[in-house]
């Protein structure tokens, strides 16, 4: 039930984020007037870094639980090592499937914090005030403390 809550919130995520636009190596003054911000704010990279550390968490607790499958094996007997040897191969695929996701949204931060910082720059040049640029700056440095920032380990289930 909340993976698949997970999964629907991630597809409208992926759904309502602008896609990924290829970078001009040189832009003219017209070109840089007519720029549109891509609307990747500061809240929309705090949600793709909290999917990424759900990810990772939930990975951890299925390569957990194949690891206290796996310890039971040996000990198990007949059918029901049959069993544990199949609950064992579950948990794995799972956490397999949930460290995939953990990477590509590690990559989706990645871009989301290169276009945000792309265009906050290009803001920057555009903006003669010095208290604007500063908040432009903090805006950026803020967003890579979001992208950097080590997800935070839980206790128990």
């Amino acid at each position: 039930m909340r993976t698949s809550v997970v999964l629907i919130a991630l597809a409208l995520l992926f759904l309502l984020a602008p896609g990924a636009t290829a970078q001009e190596s040189e832009a003219t003054p017209a070109e840089l007037a007519d720029h549109k911000p891509s609307g990747i704010t500061l809240a929309k990279l705090v949600a793709v870094k909290n999917l990424r550390c759900d990810a990772l968490l939930r990975g951890k607790h299925a390569r957990l639980e194949a690891n206290v499958h796996r310890a039971e094996i040996s000990s198990a007997q007949a059918t029901r090592k049959i069993i544990v040897e199949q609950e064992a191969a579950m948990a794995e695929e799972q956490a397999g499937a949930a460290f995939e996701e953990a990477g590509n949204l590690k990559r989706r931060l990645a871009s989301m914090l290169e276009r945000f910082s792309a265009d906050h720059k290009l803001l920057w040049y555009q903006t003669v005030d010095e208290a604007e640029r500063v908040r432009i700056e903090d805006m950026i440095g803020g967003a890579r403390e979001i992208a950097e920032e080590a997800c935070e380990v839980r206790g128990g289930r």
